[in-house]
């Protein structure tokens, strides 16, 4: 049901809740994550040198065929 345009804006109400504070995550926790996300770069750093090899190696095998005949 739509509002009367000349009615005062309603406010819809919010709760609010105190949460605890920031704290920064310890060094072991850091280097962790540092040593992951490392870890997941190397990988898929791998997989594409992969797929690029295998993508490369079709294409020359192909075209040298289709020069020999």
């Amino acid at each position: 049901m739509p509002r009367d345009p000349t009615s005062p804006p309603t406010g819809i109400p919010v709760d609010y809740l105190d949460t605890p504070e920031y704290h920064r995550p310890d060094p072991i926790r850091r280097l962790l994550a540092l040593a992951t996300s490392s870890a997941i770069a190397i990988l898929l750093g791998i997989l594409a040198a992969i797929a690029i090899a295998a993508t490369l190696s079709f294409a020359v095998i192909h075209f040298t065929r289709l020069l020999q005949g």
